[in-house]
């Protein structure tokens, strides 16, 4: 690993083809700090699938003056209908993937940020009129040095949060994490564990062997379906991209040990189902899906019961929910993490009135819908309709 000093000499160069990106794969992979949505296998996977016309790679790698790779920015060219040039983060869009950043070996933070800054500024201001960056922590010190060079240099900073991820922090003992919850959720979970998981009533399976996950993968995909279609959605795996990318992705998580496909059977029968991804001695949940013809027996308790309590087994610090705000998460005492939206606007005059035009449209839109609910209330026998909680438990108790 390069040196975590900072230096003044370090270069930036712009791959524009993925294969220059390959070539460093193992460097990269040191730099992704174990995030799963970091490394190289989901940013190749990702632009795999959801490349297409009009869109282009553009990673930026920093190097220092013994030619270590201690810094990259891993984005993709966007053309949009009126030529305007946007660079998003690879694994932006549907995916949704968390925790994506600016990658620096640790202490290069502003350094790194600053060599890219000004290359983004300078030598290659043409090339963009917009920077998006989304899935951002909000404590992320590499992403808020760029923002923060940029800004002084005149460009047109915007930050807004959408939502939070949810970790929870693993205790090293399972009766010290029942110590955190509620009483009543407490009192469940004994109940689970004691006339389900210990009689074999419920029974618990993480996919260790190819056949495991050829099955697991089979359950995963029809419970995830089946939870979605009984809330009148067509669920995520109708889009071809989401579901070839995450077929290809899986197995090849899966195939590196980094994939935690783990289900629990209510008297044989699959019942609710977790797809997560592990690194750095976290379980990132990704999706989940269960059996709404069991929703009598509660199968999302017994699935995160059964997940949660393996975890602390073994050894994991921390089960992250990622991004969303369901309220089940706080139930199982996981904590906020600040999801982040960030718009870097170039300082050509076009892209600056885009932006005030884009705001201005914002604005609008926002002052609209306030303005709809506010009749609504006021209409004789209407009210505001609830927002939709998404999530796999149906009987989510506090």
């Amino acid at each position: 690993m390069p040196s975590s000093q900072s230096s003044p000499e370090l270069s930036v160069t712009c791959v524009t083809d993925l294969s220059g990106l390959a070539s460093v794969a193992d460097e990269w992979n040191r730099l992704a700090a174990d995030v799963p949505f970091r490394r190289w296998e989901w940013i190749d996977s990702w632009w795999r699938h959801y490349c297409r016309e009009g869109m282009s790679v553009y990673v930026m790698l920093v190097r220092n003056a013994a030619g270590e790779l201690v810094g990259g920015l891993p984005c993709h060219l966007t053309t949009g209908f009126l030529g305007e040039r946007s660079l998003r983060l690879m694994g932006s869009g549907e995916i949704c993937s968390d925790y994506l950043t600016l990658l620096t070996v640790t202490g290069m933070e502003r350094a790194v940020a600053e060599s890219i800054a000004r290359k983004l500024s300078e030598e290659a201001a043409a090339d963009w009129a917009l920077v998006e960056l989304d899935g951002v922590a909000q404590e992320d010190v590499a992403v808020r040095f760029l923002l923060d060079w940029l800004q002084a240099q005149g460009h047109r900073v915007h930050v807004r949060q959408r939502m939070n991820g949810w970790r929870l922090q693993l205790p090293g003992d399972w009766e010290e994490y029942l110590a955190k919850v509620s009483k009543g959720r407490r009192v469940r979970i004994r109940q689970i564990v004691k006339r389900q998981l210990e009689t074999g009533l419920v029974v618990a399976h993480i996919a260790q062997t190819p056949e495991e996950f050829e099955r697991g993968w089979g359950i995963f995909w029809d419970l995830h379906q089946r939870r979605r279609q009984s809330l009148g959605e067509k669920g995520c795996f109708v889009s071809e991209r989401f579901s070839g990318f995450h077929a290809e992705v899986a197995r090849r998580f899966f195939d590196m040990g980094r994939l935690r496909l783990h289900w629990v059977e209510l008297e044989g029968v699959p019942v609710a189902v977790d797809y997560a991804f592990i690194g750095d001695g976290i379980v990132y949940c990704y999706q989940s899906g269960m059996d709404p013809r069991y929703q009598d027996a509660q199968p999302g308790w017994l699935d995160w019961t059964a997940s949660i309590r393996r975890a602390i087994q073994q050894g994991f610090r921390a089960f992250d929910f990622l991004r969303g705000d369901e309220p089940y998460k706080a139930t199982w005492r996981a904590e906020p993490i600040p999801l982040m939206e960030i718009r870097i606007v170039s300082r050509r005059p076009v892209a600056v009135l885009r932006d005030h035009l884009w705001h201005a449209g914002r604005n609008a839109k926002c002052a609209l819908n306030g303005a709809k609910k506010s009749i609504e209330l006021w209409l004789p026998g209407k009210t505001a309709k609830p927002a939709v909680e998404r999530h796999p438990d149906l009987n989510v108790a506090t």
